[in-house]
């Protein structure tokens, strides 16, 4: 079957791309309506995130301090990818700096090993019921939680 240039299925005419789609009304005018943003909403908005994120990982160190350990590398792992250099990617005013830590109730060891015990939010958890590869252990969530308020409470983000 061959199209034709100018093709009315239903009042609407295919003579032009479709995203210049234009209807007939029944009073005979013509409206041109514009392109379809679902794709741009779809699309744009992970892949910039996305591109973001992989630029401040790539840009700034996870870690600017000189520290090694088992830590480091599982801070590197698991939380560099949101939290390169302090900050954070998803919810810009929870960052790993003190006076951020200090006014979301972070300040101390516990109540940072709770938060990445059983997460809250966009923030994962790390115990409970998850695939066993992503688990931490209590040794290891209470070593994060010291190596994170070390490095904020000695200003190196």
């Amino acid at each position: 079957m061959v199209a034709h240039a100018k093709q009315k299925v239903l009042n609407i005419s295919y003579d032009e791309p479709r995203w210049a789609l234009r209807r007939r009304h029944p009073g005979g005018s013509v409206r041109k309506h514009p392109p379809c943003p679902t794709l741009r909403m779809r699309v744009v908005p992970p892949l910039a995130s996305t591109c973001a994120a992989i630029a401040i990982a790539v840009l700034h160190p996870a870690l600017p301090c000189v520290a090694d350990g088992p830590a480091v590398a599982i801070f590197e792992a698991k939380c560099a990818a949101c939290h390169a250099g302090g900050g954070n990617v998803l919810s810009p005013l929870k960052t790993l700096k003190l006076e951020a830590l200090q006014k979301n109730g972070y300040a101390e060891v516990e109540p940072l090993a709770n938060l990445l015990r059983n997460g809250k939010g966009q923030m994962p958890k790390y115990q409970g019921a998850i695939p066993p590869v992503s688990r931490l252990t209590d040794d290891e969530i209470k070593a994060v939680a010291t190596l994170v308020l070390d490095t904020a409470k000695a200003g190196t983000w």
